[in-house]
């Protein structure tokens, strides 16, 4: 497990490896929220990218399932549900893309940022990264779930974690 810390910023991180769909997290975007208004955050507009590059869908592979249009907003609480965006990357599309965003707090204060999210052609699968701007970070088990899955080891049963020499699990 990599946590990196780093400055506050307007910009949320992905890595995945090539054609994996990637799901947002709007913990990751409400980070960037407070990080910029002080504020939480209410919802969050998209800037399309490119269809050569890939598509931006809210509820990908479930029923209801539908592509974004930069006009639809996306909530941190509240429907539509951030938490059910995905980009999902055209077959041909390698590297990194870069998604511009908008938001609201519940403060109304408006902020601005970018999604990067970067392809690589091979995933370290022993490794599950997250990225903070010192503020807790939550673990989503579908990271431990994929990395054990990739490892070709099977279905993650459980996860042991060794005390860290900084900051503190709960």
């Amino acid at each position: 497990l990599e946590i990196t810390i780093k400055s506050p910023s307007g910009n949320v991180k992905y890595e995945t490896a090539k054609d994996e769909p990637v799901d947002f997290d709007s913990g990751d975007f409400d980070d960037v929220c407070r990080s910029i208004t002080g504020s939480r955050l209410d919802y969050v507009t998209f800037t399309l990218p490119s269809s050569s590059r890939g598509t931006l869908y809210y509820q990908y592979g479930k029923s209801g399932e539908e592509k974004l249009s930069s006009s639809d907003k996306y909530y941190r609480s509240g429907s539509p549900r951030l938490e059910d965006v995905s980009f999902v990357p055209a077959s041909s599309f390698s590297g990194t893309l870069e998604i511009k965003f908008s938001g609201r707090s519940t403060d109304n204060d408006r902020f601005s940022g970018t999604v990067a999210i970067t392809y690589t052609s091979v995933k370290d699968p022993a490794i599950v990264r997250y990225t903070s701007d010192g503020g807790a970070v939550n673990f989503q088990s579908n990271d431990f779930v994929s990395a054990c899955s990739i490892r070709g080891a099977g279905n993650l049963v459980s996860v042991k974690f060794n005390t860290p020499s900084s900051g503190t699990l709960y």
